[in-house]
């Protein structure tokens, strides 16, 4: 009898890891050609996944603590937010730090009144790059879906 017990918590548990494997896969981990995922009628190729990464919003886009890729104009560290979500994350209030925090000095340079607030939130989301747009640089273009936003000071 408790052998019986024990193949069938097995096979059951042996059943469980095969169908769980074959389910794992995150259909936000992929490109979306028409752009429903983010960027509507554009191809919306996956980069990565940011998990909890530091970043801050500024105007319709966000600008991240580490830097997103490398382009031969510097480090790529900002991104667009997805259209498809304006109004979520509209909702969710998040504060512009850059709209209050930044001065111009007259010499055509803007600087950080408090670099403390420079990236109040943690964030995760996917990362993707418009790659059809017509751009007057080569670095890329990133649009980010967010998943979730903490505030972090």
């Amino acid at each position: 009898m408790r052998i019986n017990q024990l193949l069938n918590l097995v096979a059951m548990g042996v059943l469980w890891l095969h169908v769980g494997a074959g389910c794992q896969q995150d259909p936000t981990l992929t490109d979306c050609k028409n752009g429903d995922c983010c960027w509507p009628k554009e191809t919306n190729r996956f980069v990565r996944r940011l998990e909890g990464s530091r970043a801050g919003v500024l105007g319709s886009g966000f600008i991240f603590q580490d830097q997103l890729s490398s382009s031969q104009y510097g480090p790529v560290q900002s991104c667009l937010m997805c259209p498809v979500q304006a109004d979520q994350i509209n909702a969710m209030k998040l504060d512009d730090n850059m709209k209050d925090n930044v001065e111009y000095d007259g010499d055509g340079n803007f600087h950080l009144v408090d670099s403390t607030r420079a990236y109040p939130y943690q964030v995760w989301g996917t990362l993707y790059e418009l790659t059809d747009i017509p751009k007057l640089t080569s670095a890329p273009v990133y649009v980010f879906r967010l998943d979730k936003a903490e505030k972090v000071h």
